[in-house]
């Protein structure tokens, strides 16, 4: 919840000026995904800025939403390491054969991990509606045991929801998330369900 310095921001939430976005060049259209995020925030540092990160704000963002977390993925993910690579330290030749082989380890790495997973692994479980466990007060939390715990964004800030999930994140919990005039809710396990 601090405000602080950091070197890359999340892309799902950058605010800048007009100004410092043309100076920068902008969001790089080489990238199809996961890249831009990490490609502005550094062009931004070369040109002398600072990046910061403001904790007082609370903004909800369903990470992976974009793709699933499959062969593909991997692919483009890696793909725009590559493109930042070839972008940034391609003019020292061995920094960047270094950087280049390591990339392309990590990512046979993530692909043979994904081949050999465990296929339970990667199946999300269901949940019907008659499974949620409505709390009405934080204080529900302590000692329980309960699973499928869904927070409702008409009794509780956001802030306190993503407070709470942070404090009482467990193997053997997932929290949904009801946001405020909607019939469903939203889990930590990206699924929606009508209610």
């Amino acid at each position: 919840f601090e405000t602080a310095p950091c070197e890359i921001l999340v892309g799902a939430f950058i605010f800048t000026t007009k100004q410092i976005y043309k100076q920068i060049g902008g969001f790089d259209a080489h990238y199809f995904m996961y890249g831009e995020d990490i490609d502005i925030s550094y062009s931004a540092e070369l040109a002398g800025y600072t990046n910061c990160y403001i904790g007082d704000i609370t903004v909800l963002h369903y990470k992976g939403e974009s793709t699933k977390r499959d062969k593909k993925y991997f692919k483009i993910f890696f793909e725009a390491m590559m493109i930042f690579l070839s972008k940034y330290y391609q003019k020292n030749w061995i920094n960047y054969q270094v950087l280049r082989s390591g990339i392309a380890l990590k990512y046979l790495i993530s692909i043979i991990k994904f081949n050999f997973s465990n296929e339970s692994n990667r199946i999300k479980v269901e949940v019907n509606k008659n499974e949620l466990n409505w709390i009405n007060q934080l204080s529900e939390l302590k000692n329980q045991s309960k699973q499928n715990i869904v927070l409702d964004a008409e009794r509780f800030s956001y802030k306190e929801i993503l407070s709470t999930i942070s404090q009482y994140n467990s193997s053997n919990t997932s929290f949904y998330i009801h946001p405020k005039n909607k019939n469903y809710v939203i889990g930590d396990d990206k699924k929606i369900i009508r209610i």
